[in-house]
């Protein structure tokens, strides 16, 4: 089904040049706020009718003949409707959209939900978008915005704060908006005009790459594009963007009720990963992980991957149950075994998994595996002139001595004489001040000892 033809439609039958019959809206009494069935999100001050913002609609970029985007490519896949019983607002719209009006890539599915709050003049909007494609995508997510303050196109004054990241529209009344789970990488304020939505056209202003602190419209009025960095995303992998929205009767105002709405964000959160680390240990990796907060969360893969020349695939190595639907401060502690991979720089990512089979990857953290045990290896090469290497490993952190000494047992030369991490480690020799014949290396720890021969021949 199409957006034209439905609009077609729904002029001839109820003679109506545009409606809502096809959207879902909520007004806390200082802000009202609509969405339809294919992503058009619509803000009004007071209440529906006075509209300040005629579209704000997702923007999904991975090339410049790639770019989904609302007029071209969204259509329904789960109609716009009132959520009866919201979990953290007093209002709540979800819609969930997909690119079968053109199927055209980027295949994404975008879910949306707007959570609003009885008598505040803000509310936040969380998209979810997943990666449909059978390959991973990077992925460059932006917000288009048409304004019409006052409910008049045309003449508003569009500008940014790069200190508190707003973008906002005002001509006697103000409205903005602020992303919340990003940086912001760039602003473009432009120029309305027909036929602008173009992917090549949205491509660049998504790359745009700086901010444009202020622009006056002209008689039709502005575009607005705002853009995140790129999000890579594997195959049915989900990615969450948070935007702040808000009205007010002037900038200070405006800025108040956005500061307001990135309150109310943080406690949106599905799940609020805090920290991710990774301790080596002899034989193994300890990884740490905490939460502040989880919604709907079956729980945590643990994946890995070996750096050793070329990359490998990533392998699950671990699975933990998350905590459903929790507000407490929540800690997390997996061991994974890496006793074959003595000294191997390894790479770690947890995969989050809703209820629903949704997902999200959690930033990497990297560690190298502590060797299993104590080990002297043979110098090389042997025999050598004028310098060789000596490679050694220690299981645990401590104080560690490798000297050379001659056949009458004086010492040589002093390699190594401090405290050292467990690790792999390589010293070079250089003999070029000695005389050819046997010598002997020596490496010692605080619980162990090791000797070996070798020779210099010049």
């Amino acid at each position: 089904m199409r957006k034209l033809l439905l609009i077609a439609v729904l002029i001839i039958s109820l003679s109506l040049a545009e409606s809502t019959v096809y959207a879902q809206s909520f007004d806390t009494g200082t802000i009202g706020v609509e969405l339809n069935d294919y992503g058009r999100l619509r803000v009004h001050k007071p209440a529906i009718g006075t509209r300040m913002i005629d579209r704000s609609s997702i923007l999904v970029g991975v090339s410049q003949s790639a770019v989904f985007d609302y007029l071209n490519d969204a259509d329904t896949e789960v109609p716009s409707a009132n959520v009866t019983s919201p979990q953290f607002s007093d209002f709540e719209i979800e819609g969930i959209f997909n690119n079968n009006y053109s199927n055209a890539a980027p295949d994404v599915l975008v879910t949306v939900n707007v959570y609003g709050w009885s008598g505040q003049a803000y509310s936040v909007a969380k998209f979810t978008v997943q990666n449909n494609e059978s390959s991973p995508i990077a992925a460059i997510i932006g917000l288009e915005i048409i304004p019409q303050v006052d409910n008049v196109y045309g003449n508003e004054v569009c500008e940014y704060s790069t200190s508190d990241g707003i973008a906002y529209f005002h001509k006697t009344n103000y409205v903005g908006y602020k992303l919340l789970s990003s940086s912001t990488n760039s602003v473009k304020l432009v120029q309305w005009y027909d036929g602008y939505e173009v992917d090549a056209t949205l491509w660049e202003w998504l790359n745009y790459g700086s901010f444009d602190l202020s622009y006056t419209a002209g008689a039709d009025g502005a575009v607005a594009v705002m853009a995140q960095p790129v999000v890579n995303l594997e195959p049915n992998a989900v990615t969450e963007v948070y935007y702040a929205l808000a009205v007010g009767d002037d900038q200070a105002q405006l800025f108040n009720n956005i500061n307001a709405a990135e309150l109310e964000y943080l406690n949106i959160l599905p799940v609020e990963l805090t920290s991710f680390t990774a301790v080596s240990k002899a034989g193994t990796i300890e990884l740490n992980w905490q939460t502040a907060s989880e919604l709907n969360n079956l729980g945590f893969e643990i994946e890995r991957k070996v750096l050793s020349g070329e990359k490998a695939d990533w392998q699950k190595v671990g699975f933990k149950d998350g905590k459903g639907n929790t507000t407490e401060i929540t800690n997390y502690r997996f061991t994974d075994d890496v006793s074959d991979f003595n000294g191997a720089n390894l790479i770690y990512r947890l995969k989050q998994i809703d209820f629903n089979g949704a997902f999200e990857y959690s930033d990497e953290v990297e560690a190298t595996s502590a060797p299993v045990k104590f080990e002297l290896a043979q110098n090389y090469p042997n025999p050598f002139n004028p310098s060789t290497q000596i490679n050694f490993s220690i299981p645990e952190e401590g104080f560690v001595s490798l000297k050379v000494f001659n056949a009458l047992g004086q010492e040589a030369a002093t390699l190594a004489n401090q405290n050292m991490e467990a690790g792999n480690y390589t010293f070079e020799f250089d003999a070029s001040e000695l005389t050819s014949g046997i010598y002997f290396y020596t490496l010692k720890t605080e619980n162990s000892i090791s000797t070996k021969k070798m020779m210099l021949i010049k």
